[in-house]
């Protein structure tokens, strides 16, 4: 009853003052009140009916305070018609004839009054990425386990196992807001504090950013194997099956260290409230004010993987060079070629997991300068840019590997496979068996080195070795098999003591019928052997 009595008062400004809680009966006898500031005080609580006597008030100023939001709090107030508060949740208790572009607040750049994501086609993506990171990441681990065994022990395929679980893992995240969203709609303000201080935003939080790092650092270590197969391709440091699995157990441990830390530790410092600065329970630090931990988030989410994404743009640009390099010379192995295409593939994924998180790094560098991001932007960044890479990565390596695979396969079997009639098979039987025809003045294999009175020269094992090799190349072209490749079978030509030409002449003889051009190339093997048995180092 501090007013009691000024029933002639139009204005009433109390700014500053320390207030703490408002009573029913502080504004009694001010009846005639139009214009009412609280502004910068510490008011926590409007107790019920504070503002019962206030019929005529139609400007009231409560920013800068630290109020709870409750319902009917501002009951009594039916002629207000501008409000000004610190949070759009106040907003969402005003009085109906306070029409919402009156109600000044800073408005939440996901959430509204009755939803957790206020754009619905924010919802429906959230949804869309979040099942095709999990179901798709999920193809992935199994088509690497089950179909893709072969790989499966070589150091990429380790890291791209462990991109895809990383992904699954934001998947869920996904999944988990997107279900926060539908179980909380049309009531979600009233939640919110409950939502955001539960142990499910805190464990999504948490799961969100286990599976951002944890991409980032595969995605570098991804970049680093295929970087030293292209670049250094006799380097002893290569990645192996083991030092990839080790290297992947520590990039998980780091990860879940940075994620975890913000709860367990430095209490005073987070004060529980680091995955709670936003509805979807991610604490980027694209906002324009300052949250619990701030500092922490732009070390990691902006330092840490701003870091690491210029070392991907490095080596990325080493492996570009490289392999136009090798290209532009011809100086590539087929193993080289293979690691070029599996450099590519991955490309993709390395791209897009960079697109989408250095402009985050970009944006969080620019907030942290001072400069602002609107809503809309800021929504879309947490909802759609950050996680969406998540969903591609499947679709742009294993899908588009699969099918890239397939066409192969194809293409081969449309060329080669082809079955050769009777007269075609005939005649290339007729051509090969004149290639390989026996010589006059030839020796077997098996006699040259018996007769030899001292060590088999370097130089000549390596014209047997090359004779055959491309004796064996036109034969497979051929689609045939010899079957028989033994030092007995091998006929030799020399010259002064110099082999001019090896070949092993055809016969007439069944080949089994399992028998393939591996056989062949492992029967040449064993005939290298032998040579190399024989050969007379300098």
């Amino acid at each position: 009853m501090a007013f009691l009595g000024l029933h002639l008062l139009k204005e009433l400004s109390i700014i500053g003052s320390q207030l703490r809680y408002l009573s029913a009966n502080t504004f009694l006898g001010i009846g005639a009140l139009i214009y009412l500031n609280l502004s910068s005080n510490h008011i926590e609580n409007i107790g019920h009916g504070t503002f019962n006597n206030l019929a005529y008030v139609k400007t009231l100023d409560l920013r800068n305070n630290n109020l709870q939001l409750k319902q009917n709090m501002f009951q009594g107030l039916s002629s207000l018609r501008v409000l000004y508060v610190d949070s759009y949740t106040l907003c969402c208790a005003k009085p109906g004839s306070v029409t919402d572009p009156n109600c000044f607040a800073p408005r939440d750049s996901i959430s509204s009054c009755t939803d957790l994501i206020r754009l619905s086609v924010l919802r429906v993506a959230l949804w869309i990425i979040g099942l095709c990171a999990v179901l798709g990441n999920l193809f992935v681990l199994v088509y690497r386990f089950k179909y893709d065994q072969a790989n499966l022990k070589k150091s990429y395929s380790v890291f791209v196992i462990n991109l895809g679980l990383s992904d699954i893992l934001m998947g869920i995240y996904m999944i988990i807001i997107g279900i926060a969203d539908a179980v909380y709609r049309d009531r979600y303000v009233w939640e919110e504090n409950d939502w955001r201080r539960s142990t499910t935003c805190t464990v999504s939080g948490i799961l969100s950013t286990i599976s951002s790092e944890a991409s980032a650092f595969t995605i570098l270590f991804i970049t680093l194997d295929r970087t030293m197969a292209i670049a250094f391709p006799f380097s002893l440091r290569q990645f192996t099956m083991k030092s990839a699995l080790i290297t992947s157990v520590i990039l998980w441990i780091i990860s879940i260290v940075i994620a975890v830390l913000p709860v367990f530790t430095f209490t005073d410092y987070f004060r529980g409230e680091f995955y709670s600065s936003s509805g979807v329970c991610i604490a980027l630090p694209l906002s324009d004010y300052t949250t619990p931990g701030s500092e922490y988030s732009v070390a990691i989410y902006v330092g840490l993987n701003f870091v690491i994404f210029i070392m991907i743009a490095v080596c990325q640009f080493v492996i570009y060079r490289k392999s136009r390099t090798n290209l532009t010379l011809r100086k590539t192995t087929s193993k080289q070629n293979k690691d070029i295409t599996v450099a590519k593939g991955l490309a993709a994924v390395v791209a897009t997991d960079f697109f989408c998180w250095f402009p985050i790094c970009v944006l969080g560098i620019w907030t942290s300068l001072g400069g602002r991001l609107s809503g809309d932007t800021y929504a879309w960044v947490m909802v759609l840019v950050l996680p969406i890479n998540s969903a591609l990565n499947p679709f742009l390596y294993t899908f588009a590997n699969t099918w890239r695979n397939r066409k192969t396969h194809h293409r081969q079997h449309s060329k080669y496979g082809r079955e050769k009639s009777e007269a075609e098979m005939t005649n290339v039987v007729l051509e090969v068996l004149n290639t390989f025809r026996h010589k006059r003045g030839s020796k077997s294999l098996t006699e040259y080195l018996c007769d030899s009175e001292t060590d088999l020269q370097v130089k000549n094992a390596f014209n047997i070795v090359h004779h055959l090799s491309a004796c064996l190349v036109y034969l497979h072209k051929q689609e045939l098999v010899h079957g028989n490749i033994s030092a007995e079978s091998i006929e030799i030509s020399l010259e002064n003591d110099r082999v001019t030409d090896a070949v092993f002449p055809m016969d007439h003889h069944q080949v089994p019928h399992d028998f393939g051009q591996l056989n062949d190339i492992y029967d040449l093997g064993m005939v290298v052997k032998v040579l190399l048995k024989k050969i007379k180092l300098p």
